[in-house]
Order: structure tokens, then sequence, then C-alpha cells
């Protein structure tokens, strides 16, 4: 039994469950949890668009909120407490104004004055109303001090050392004199602060807007400088992108930080003083930030000497192995870099090669294919992190550090808590399964992560971690027994096919594969999931990808094993009408 509630049975409400309330309803930090969440469990559907019903809710736990990036304990609360209140405030509109909806699949939407309702005090945070920099780094650091009071000398150390506040020009050892401590005492509290969040998401911010407006009508790095000093938004000479991009971070304004990157990488790329050369070295770097220089040289018609100045020119950080150049921007690593750091986080007993393993999966994730073969970049690892790689060794070449993400702790603790550090696939679905996951989302993961290696069968263990191929033949042959197939039968009622289903744990994402008689009938025609509960409502479609799988079938598998209890131990009939397209499962017999 897991002890995951779905939010629908935290937020009391007895109206019609189908009444979508719109988003303009609720507060933008509310609409920026919700939003995600739905984004992220259902990529490709758009029911949430427009609003939330509390029939939504059922496909809503705990933990999916929790699990967000930046959702700590005090927003999950305020995100519940909020919607208890809409919900309360609706029930009330609806009984007083005697709504009543026609049965429909089409959820109808509620237009009333719920936000008047909940608006008792209109509070302007200095945030949202700084009108220059100064003003804003300043009331950025109130707010972290009202949660935590920081003391002049933490304050100093985050002034100085984060880009949000300025350009890091005063050194650890600077400091250190100056407060009477170490460098690596120093070092220690910069570090403590520089992942800087506001516990509040910001939609937008007027001032962010302005500085983007300006460095989309600049053309360099020196005229936004200009521009920012003429325009007085900020008395800082030298401000930069880089500044911005931080600030946009601790205000979690993910799309305004992109779109500053896009221009930096604009600028960095296209430069006043690059000559034509170098303007067309960017199209030949990959999203890992590898260049082949025998292809580029080829291509651009100039030696190989040439092609390294010219990728030098762009990219001055660069370094050089081989035919191959890891092209190095001044303010940012590389996602090489990146997940080398990842790697190294969790083990530093891992060869070279095999690091260059983990880059090459992460690689084809982001539809970047490492070209040639591990060896090739071996000197690239060497060159970052030492012969006999080690975190301390890649930290001292490069910029910044990432850290572990949510689903890399989790996958990590599902094999340290095996002796032997090895999972099957259908394991590792199991597992998610059971502590309210994803499981379409871990399957994926699993297949790419830089963190995992694959035994082959399907067995995976972590990264600086050793199994036989034996080992894990004979694993995989054990686990498959204790994971049988999914089992699939159909019969027809009149015009209708009745089709049960017990998929097995893999299933779950969705894809079945039916007998071939059955695939023949059903190719084709696409059908809408419901269920007989009339309370499953989705914009997922179940039908044949191009790969020939039968997609579409994680809504009802979810809908059942959340709305009715269903626990995979029997099979799932499902009635196939091809007069109205609905697939419509069957809550009664289950």
């Amino acid at each position: 039994m897991r002890h995951n509630p779905r939010i629908s049975d935290l937020v009391p409400f007895k109206g019609d469950r189908r009444v979508v309330v719109e988003w303009s309803n609720f507060s933008n930090p509310f609409c920026f949890v919700m939003k995600r969440l739905f984004h992220w469990n259902n990529p490709m559907d758009e029911y949430w668009l427009e609003g939330i019903s509390h029939s939504m809710l059922d496909d809503v736990t705990v933990e999916d909120i929790q699990d967000l990036k930046h959702i700590g304990k005090k927003r999950f609360d305020k995100t519940l407490e909020e919607l208890k209140e809409v919900f309360s405030l609706l029930e009330i509109e609806l009984e007083q104004r005697k709504v009543s909806l026609s049965i429909s699949s089409k959820p109808s939407t509620y237009e009333g004055p719920l936000q008047e309702a909940l608006v008792e005090e209109v509070f302007l945070d200095p945030i949202d109303t700084a009108s220059n920099i100064e003003e804003l780094r300043l009331a950025i650091l109130n707010h972290f001090d009202l949660y935590k009071p920081i003391d002049e000398r933490v304050r100093e150390i985050i002034i100085s050392r984060h880009y949000a506040f300025g350009n890091q020009e005063i050194t650890l050892e600077a400091l250190g004199e100056r407060f009477g401590v170490t460098r690596e005492r120093v070092r220690q509290i910069s570090a403590k602060y520089e992942d800087l969040v506001l516990s509040s998401p910001r939609e937008s911010n007027l001032l962010l807007q302005k500085v983007l407006d300006l460095a989309l009508e600049s053309n360099s790095f020196a005229e936004f400088a200009s521009l920012m000093t003429k325009n007085q938004l900020t008395i800082q000479e030298n401000f930069s992108i880089v500044n911005a991009v931080a600030l946009c971070e601790i205000l979690q304004l993910e799309e305004m930080s992109d779109a500053f990157l896009a221009v930096y990488e604009k600028w960095e790329q296209h430069g006043e003083v690059l000559d034509e050369q170098t303007k067309r070295v960017a199209k030949y770097r990959s999203k890992i930030g590898l260049i082949d220089l025998e292809f580029m040289s080829n291509e651009m018609l100039i030696s190989l000497n040439e092609a390294k100045s010219a990728v030098l020119r762009a990219y001055p950080r660069s370094i050089f192995d081989g035919k191959y150049s890891l092209a190095r921007t001044e303010k940012i690593d590389t996602t090489f870099e990146n997940i080398l750091h990842k790697q190294l986080l969790v083990s530093e007993n891992i060869a070279c090669e095999d690091l260059v393993e983990g880059i090459r999966r992460h690689s084809s994730y982001r539809g970047a294919e490492l070209p040639g073969e591990n060896s090739d970049f071996v000197g690239f690892v060497e060159m970052l992190a030492g012969p006999i790689p080690t975190l301390k060794g890649l930290q001292l070449n490069t910029l910044e550090g990432v850290e572990l993400s949510d689903t890399d702790c989790w996958l990590l603790e599902c094999f340290n808590n095996r002796e032997r550090k090895i999972l099957h696939r259908s394991e590792l679905i199991q597992l998610a399964f059971e502590s309210g996951r994803n499981t379409a989302t871990i399957g994926v993961y699993a297949l790419f992560s830089p963190l995992l290696r694959n035994c082959g069968q399907s067995v995976y263990t972590v990264v600086g971690s050793k199994v036989a191929e034996q080992e894990g033949r004979l694993y995989a042959e054990v686990i498959r027994k204790n994971f049988p197939e999914t089992e699939i039968s159909y019969q027809f009622e009149g015009n209708n096919v009745i089709l049960k289903v017990l998929p097995n744990i893999n299933a779950l994402g969705g894809v079945i594969f039916p007998p071939k008689e059955l695939h023949r009938i059903v190719t084709g025609t696409t059908f809408n999931p419901s269920c007989s509960c009339l309370k499953l409502i989705t914009k997922q479609k179940i039908q044949f990808s191009v790969s020939n799988f039968w997609m579409g079938f994680s809504s009802i598998f979810k809908h059942a094993i959340d709305m009715h209890s269903w626990n995979l131990k029997s099979p799932l009939s499902i009635v196939l009408n091809f007069d109205s397209r609905e697939a419509t499962l069957i809550s009664e017999v289950l």
C-alpha cells in the first residue's frame, strides 16, 4: 500500500467535479507549479490549458508535486491551501447560482468571480517593482534575509562572488583577508549560496524584460553595457548578459534566461571582431560542444590549422585533441564537461573511456550522436579531469559544477539499496510505479542516463560498478521469470471489440503489441480513451505510431490504478467502439 494520496482526496468538493476553473482564478506561483506538473506528466496532451477541474486532481499525487524542481514543503503547503480555498469558493458559488451542467465528455468552464473573492490585499513585492538592477539586487537579498538572516560577512561574500550581484572581481584570497578567514572558508560560504532561487517562482519581471529588450537591440557586449547605463537601469558600467542570466535563475524565469543565453551565444559566435571564417564556426559545433575539425576544414575549404585558429577566435577556451575540438565558451561550461562532472560526483573509480561512454549515452538522448570511438575523446577527459580522473581535477579546469537531479538521486538510491548494484529494467519500472513516479519517464531515463551502464539483456548497473556479462545474463533470466509478458485477448460483440489486457510492468508506459489479427483490424483507427465511470478526461489518443507501436493506453492504466485501485493482478476490459471511436474501460468489473 502506497502512502502517496491523490490531491483530490485532500481537497474537499461536493460540486460537479467536471467544472473547469480558469487559471486566472489562481495566483501566479500556483499556476507555475501546476502547469509544470501537467505538462511534465502529459507533454502531448493539452486538456489542462484552459484551467483545472477537481476531477483532474485524481491524476495528481502528493509526490507528483513534491518531486518538481524547487518545490519545498512551504510551496507545497501553499499550493494545497490555495486549491482548498478556490474549490471551497466554487462550491459555494455553484450552490448559490444553482449551476447545472448537462452530462458531456467535454468539461464546462467556470468563469465566476472567484478571483475577486480571493484577493484580500494587494502586496507589491519590491522584487517585482524594482526600477533598476541595484534595487532588484537589494530586494533579492532582503527576501532571503527574511527567511534566514544573513550577517554582513555572508552578505558581502554573496555580493562579491555571485554573478547576480556582479562579475566576481574580488578573489577568494582578498575576501579571506578582509574577514580574517581562510580562502577555503570563503569558498564554502560562496558555494552554499551559489544556487539561490526564490521560494515563489516569477512568471515575469518588468525590469528584466526591459534589460532583455535592450539586449535584443544591441549588437555587442559593449553596446549592451553602454545602453544599460544610458537608460539608467544600472550604475554598473560592465553589466553583462551573465549577470542577467544569474538574476533570471534566482527568479526562476527559465524562458527569459534562455532568451538572454541566445543573445549571448549570438554575440560570441558573430561578434563584430570575428572574420568570415569565425562566423561560420558555430555551425559545426554539436550540442555537447564538440567540433570535428577535419569535417569543418573540408566544408570551409581551409587547412586544419586555419580551422583551429577560427575555433579559437570564436571560442577562446577551446581545447584540441586529434581531429576534434571541445569548443568552450568564456562563461559557460559545455555539456561534455557537465556530464563528466555528474559521473565523477557518483564515483571517481571510473576509467576515461567509461566516462566517455556516459557522455555518449547522454549525447544520444540529446540527438547529437558522439562520432568516432570512445578512445577518440579520452584526451579531453585527461585534459579536464586528469589521467586518473578526479572531481577535484575537473573542478580546477571548469567554470562551475552541476548537481544531480531529483531523478538522478532516486535512481542511485534504488541501485545503492541492492548489494550488487544491479537492476533489471522491469525492476526499475516496478520501483517507479511503487513510488508514484512516471514509469514511462523512468524507462526512457534508464536508456540514456550517463549515470547507468547497460550490462545487456535490459540489466543496468551504476557507473563505476563492474558486472560480468555472464552475471548480467543470468540475472536477466531470473527476473524475466518473475515478470510475465503482457497478456492480450479479444472477442467480438456486434461491431465492437472487447479487449482484455493484463499488462506487465513495462507496458504501463502505454505501449502494447496486439496479436496479428487484431493488429489488422484496428490499424488506421484512432480511439479516444474513456471510462464507464465517466471520470476519465484526457486528450490522449490510442493509435499506432510510425514505428508500429500501439500507443496511448497510459491514461487508461493510470486511471484504473488511481481511481479504481487496480493492482495489475486482473485483466482490464476495454471496449473498442468503431462507431464512436472510443476505447472505454469497463470499471464495473475491476
